[in-house]
């Protein structure tokens, strides 16, 4: 029997890759319809949310619903919180928080849900495990390119982060999350009430502070996130 793997990605540009080498090209449109990969071995869909926690809450919702995972990993790129990190560096997260989501007094802390006790939300161990060993491997044979894999906690939000001490506020307030962008948290949120275990991998794109500049983004995209993004895409159907 197959395994079904749901994959969310924000952005029809970093689905364009993944478009070519599992559906043998098309175009790729953010209508939040899942785009079905048949193997022997798996089933994948992959949806395009758009940007930002609504669009992913949608997405993943419609997701469920419509196919029936086994499991969502959301996979894309993201701000660099931490000095040691690189553009093209991978974070495999352990956690999620949602850093401007603020319930306060009614709950005792930033980022806390209803009804947690923790901000955090815990990512699925045996899909952490499959994507390191997924990422080493890919950084070991990616011809000489300078690569690290990190794992650590993701920070979400409705915002692009491009101002330092935004950037300095979000570690100050959860000091265990490495990297930022704007669909996680509402992904591993959707998942979690709907008892889908999840996983989150994401690509450094930008430094999240006064460096960042949508061209640079753009270009590294165009240049080289989306074929990391569907390398690990790809790298399902080979289960």
């Amino acid at each position: 029997m197959r395994k079904r793997i749901g994959v969310v990605v924000a952005m029809a540009s970093e689905a364009q890759s993944i478009m070519v080498e599992l559906f043998g090209g098309g175009e790729v449109v953010t209508e939040q319809i899942p785009y079905r990969y048949v193997s022997d071995s798996v089933e994948i869909g992959v949806v395009v949310s758009g940007i930002g926690k609504v669009n992913a809450a949608a997405a993943t919702s419609r997701l469920i619903s419509e196919f029936e995972p086994e499991e969502v990993v959301v996979i894309g790129l993201s701000g660099a919180l931490t000095e040691d990190l690189s553009v093209g560096d991978i974070v495999i997260a352990d956690k999620v928080v949602q850093y401007d989501f603020d319930l306060r007094p009614l709950e005792k802390q930033l980022g806390q849900l209803p009804g947690r006790k923790s901000p955090y939300l815990t990512c699925d161990i045996r899909a952490i495990e499959r994507w390191i060993k997924v990422a080493t491997d890919l950084c070991a044979n990616d011809g000489g390119t300078s690569r690290e894999v990190r794992v650590g906690g993701v920070a979400t939000g409705d915002r692009i982060v491009s101002d330092r001490r935004l950037k300095e506020l979000i570690l100050q307030g959860f000091p265990d999350v490495i990297c930022v962008e704007m669909e996680s948290g509402a992904v591993g949120q959707v998942c979690e009430a709907n008892g889908v275990p999840f996983s989150i991998v994401r690509v450094i794109s930008d430094f999240a502070d006064d460096t960042f500049t949508v061209n640079e983004v753009t270009h590294y995209l165009s240049r080289e996130g989306s074929r990391l993004i569907e390398r690990f895409i790809s790298s399902l159907g080979t289960e």
